[in-house]
């Protein structure tokens, strides 16, 4: 390619960016008007016209004609280069630049011929030429100017944009009046085949794009009692009876509605074209007509998103199966792949401590819907949302963009369908809710490093089963007796006013110490995913116990921690204390500070209390000597038994306390 090619020089950016660019007004030597990457409602996409660069202030989007290309027609970045190339007047295949002069618009001339139209009737419809090409008006009711559809090229390379105005209407609301005395009409799609069935003597209308059609323009069709839909033998055919019959039904249609098809022909222009005998087209179309298929709108299903483990809308220019997510590109008439992975949102979540507002993303992986929160400045921005391609989801630099809108779309078509949750980030009390097992309605939402505690948190067996086996073992030993009785209180701290702390049991390596602390933490969950180890830093073991907040925390093996005893009693005396030490963030202010009130439940080989301990952790310490079991077998039971037993005693604990019950638990 030459290197001296001068795009800025040879396009105008004004009637470039037009016709995607809502309320545009010229401010100096930018355009100002509303965004076409979201739903703006005042203006804030502003453009050069020195050099074509484009942000939007409100959304952030900006970038040059290329990317704006990419976006808008959903194509790489070196099919927008040569489409600006094309637009600038260079030759691609010589790589050399064409006189401008030579560059012949497409006229009405060539628009009469390509369609087998006369100019004369052309220009009775106020068609006319531009510098660039055709301009073909749009009128209402009262044959009033509203916006112009420019087409320009040729039919190899036919191109269409908009021209400023109004919003976008039925093509042919002029001739409303006698379409109305004929109490029947054709709608399709575009303007040359509403012109083409005009030339054969029908009463029709044209719908400016296959997902255009609006319900509220279902009162321009007041008193016309049949319409029939034209159905093209492709994917936008499809999107566009698809479309009208969602609007007719919202839109409240009264009349009768048929759907039909034209046997060889895509559509009344091609047939036209090609027969160029008026009978003979009035003949096929006849019999078309007559044998049209009845839609009774009473009973169009409203389109849904088949494949989602939720309810949701199918939005305009989107669908998803199982393949992934599909864009329909209006210019190009075809859909195509913006994600390879099935992805909607699932919900919308609050979180009550903070107030941050979240989204609960499904995407399918492996054959299995999974489920992901995330914030919204993550799955609303292509800059933030190319992170979730660590879960799995199939986004790239390339593609995050356009995964993004439909997201954007998916959450503005769905907004009252979304089902609303709210979230904390602690389990325990919230209020006078509690979790977990209290609230089926309040999530718990944590980093991904910490969702196997989540997991944790859960019931399996019978409660009988669990009471029974405890309570032979309860009776036994006073330190399994002391584990399960702390285990059970630990929620009771907090309403009654109780400080935090430790309840430790050492003796030699033998005697089942670890195995009664899985006892004590099978009280609320799985003890394989609760337990914790004394082998973990300062930071970490606030963040256990800030997550766990109302509930024991349990360390195992205090020898793991080393000889380091100062660290050890450090460690003690912050969570003894129940809140996290302040730090700062990396945008200079602090982080959230952690709180908790908990029952430590420890265990080790040797004391925890020496002579030299803080008076702070010794007076926070109930320190037991000796075997929980008596034998080894016994110890070995309790793993078999919590394989398959735990958390049901919690989750009855949790249930009886927020009914208000008396709690009378008679352990056997």
């Amino acid at each position: 390619m030459d290197t001296d090619i001068d795009i800025d020089g040879r396009i105008n950016w004004e009637q470039f960016y037009g016709p995607y660019i809502k309320k545009a007004k010229k401010s100096g030597d930018n355009i100002v008007g509303l965004c076409p990457f979201h739903q703006d409602s005042k203006p804030s996409f502003s453009v050069s016209l020195n050099n074509g660069l484009y942000k939007c202030f409100a959304c952030g989007k900006e970038g040059n004609p290329t990317t704006f290309l990419e976006e808008t027609l959903g194509i790489s970045s070196k099919e927008a280069y040569k489409k600006l190339l094309e637009i600038a007047g260079y030759d691609i295949e010589q790589h050399k630049q064409k006189p401008v002069d030579k560059i012949m618009p497409y006229t009405i001339e060539d628009y009469a011929t390509d369609k087998a139209f006369t100019v004369e009737f052309l220009q009775e419809l106020k068609i006319k030429n531009t510098k660039i090409g055709l301009a073909i008006p749009y009128m209402d009711e009262n044959g009033k100017f509203v916006r112009n559809r420019i087409r320009y090229g040729h039919n190899h390379t036919m191109r269409f944009s908009w021209g400023k105005g109004g919003d976008l209407c039925l093509y042919g609301l002029w001739k409303l009046q006698k379409i109305k005395a004929a109490k029947q009409a054709i709608i399709v799609e575009g303007e040359s085949d509403t012109q083409t069935l005009w030339v054969l003597g029908y009463a029709a209308m044209g719908v400016p794009g296959a997902s255009t059609f609006k319900a509220d323009w279902c009162q321009h069709l007041d008193g016309i009692e049949k319409l029939y839909l034209h159905q093209e033998p492709d994917q936008g055919g499809e999107t566009f009876i698809e479309k009208m019959l969602e609007g007719l039904k919202i839109g409240g249609y009264k009349g009768e509605v048929y759907v039909f098809s034209l046997p060889v022909y895509k559509d009344p222009s091609e047939m036209y074209t090609k027969i160029k005998d008026k009978e003979k087209c009035r003949e096929i179309l006849d019999g078309q007509l007559k044998s049209a298929t009845r839609v009774e709108l009473n009973k169009v299903v409203e389109q849904v998103i088949e494949c989602s483990p939720v309810k949701l809308k199918q939005i305009n220019n989107y669908k998803v199966d199982d393949s992934g997510v599909y864009m329909f590109f209006a210019r190009a008439e075809e859909w195509k792949n913006i994600c390879r992975t099935p992805i909607v949102l699932s919900k919308r979540i609050r979180n009550i401590e903070t107030d941050e507002e979240k989204v609960e993303i499904a995407y399918k992986r492996d054959g299995k819907w999974h489920y992901l929160i995330e914030k919204r400045s993550v799955v609303f921005q292509s800059r933030n949302i190319v992170g979730l391609a660590d879960v799995g989801i199939t986004v790239t630099s390339e593609n995050a963009k356009f995964l993004v809108r439909y997201l954007q779309e998916l959450e503005a078509g769905n907004f009252d369908i979304l089902d609303k949750s709210e979230c904390v980030t602690q389990l325990g009390w919230h209020e006078e809710r509690f979790l977990p097992y209290g609230d089926e309605n309040l999530i718990i939402d944590v980093e991904s490093n910490a969702r196997m505690w989540v997991n944790g948190y859960k019931a399996k067996g019978e409660l009988i089963d669990w009471l029974t086996f405890v309570g032979k073992h309860r009776k036994e030993s006073p330190i399994i007796r002391a584990y399960i009785a702390a285990a059970c209180a630990t929620p009771f701290l907090k309403p009654l006013g109780q400080r935090i702390f430790y309840l430790y049991n050492w003796s030699d390596t033998e005697g089942g110490k670890t195995a009664c602390l899985n006892l004590a933490l099978s009280v609320w969950g799985d003890p394989t995913k609760l337990m914790q180890t004394y082998n973990s830093t300062s930071v970490g073991l606030e963040f256990m116990a800030s997550y766990m907040n109302d509930l024991p925390l349990g360390l195992n093996e205090r020898q793991a921690a080393g000889k380091d005893q100062a660290k050890l009693e450090t460690d003690a005396y912050r969570l003894a204390e129940g809140k996290g030490r302040l730090r700062g963030n990396k945008k200079g202010g602090l982080q959230t500070r952690g709180e908790w009130r908990s029952i430590i439940l420890a265990n080790g080989e040797e004391p925890f209390i020496t002579s030299s301990t803080m008076s702070g952790v010794s007076t926070r310490t109930i320190e037991l000597y000796g075997k929980p079991f008596s034998q080894d077998a016994d110890a070995k039971a309790v793993y078999e038994f919590i394989n398959d037993t735990y958390g049901v005693m919690g989750k009855d604990l949790v249930e009886k306390c927020l009914n208000k019950e008396k709690i009378i638990t008679v352990v056997k």
